[in-house]
């Protein structure tokens, strides 16, 4: 019989866990996420799972893709906050108040889905990267943005430090969300840059600003009921 089973990281003890034989609905990405203290300055901790099993025919093909061709999207994964860092949560992430001394969950969350949905960790971005470590990013739709390929930060996994675009659908300027780094008392949106990445990893169908407002601001809110740092 096919049989096969998904493969991530426990988010709460950063051991690898695993679901025999799961069911995920067609088009649901499925994020398991927690926390625990995290080594160093480390805020955050996300990534695209794996699997194994055994079976005949397309059984791996379907496990591997879902029905989207040469697109490494996977069924999910899972995601880790630090429970040591002091977090600032909010309502309404159209709001940019004061955090003091502490670090925005809203943007080290939009940070860490965007790992789990692909971005610097799996085959699909590690295709398309050039030039050693660190390296460049050779993504059609990110290089025509961008003018040139983007540089990446050691590890090829985020664009290089200090990377700016625009804030997506404005002409607003900001650092990239999916640079290596953010500072406390800052704010990052979900940027340019960052949907041609996606895009160049093969997603395709790519909504409004506010519906991707919507979209993050609702799974923040999600997890609430539980740089300069690194993200990773």
């Amino acid at each position: 019989p096919n049989t096969w089973n998904a493969t991530f990281t426990n988010p709460g003890d950063g051991s690898s866990g695993s679901i025999t034989n799961p069911t995920y609905a067609a088009n649901v990405y499925t994020i398991y996420a927690g926390g625990r203290e995290l080594d160093g300055s480390t805020l955050g901790l996300g990534g695209a799972g794996g699997f194994n099993g055994s079976g005949y025919g397309d059984w791996f093909s379907d496990i591997r893709y879902r029905g989207n061709g040469t697109f490494n999207t996977g069924w999910g994964g899972s995601l880790t906050f630090d429970t040591g860092t002091s977090w600032h949560f909010v309502s309404d992430i159209n709001t940019v108040e004061d955090m003091g001394s502490m670090f925005d969950f809203f943007s080290v969350a939009i940070h860490e889905i965007i790992h789990v949905m692909g971005f610097g960790t799996t085959d699909s971005w590690t295709n398309l990267v050039d030039n050693g470590d660190p390296g460049e990013f050779n993504g059609a739709y990110a290089t025509a943005l961008a003018g040139s390929n983007p540089a990446l930060s050691s590890g090829n996994g985020h664009w290089a430090a200090g990377t700016e675009s625009t804030k997506y659908g404005t002409e607003t300027t900001q650092e990239a969300a999916m640079d290596p780094d953010i500072a406390a008392n800052e704010r990052k949106y979900i940027t340019a840059l960052d949907i041609a990445g996606l895009r160049d990893i093969g997603y395709s169908a790519v909504p409004e600003p506010s519906t991707i407002a919507l979209i993050f601001g609702l799974t923040v809110l999600s997890f609430a009921a539980i740089r300069r740092r690194l993200l990773l």
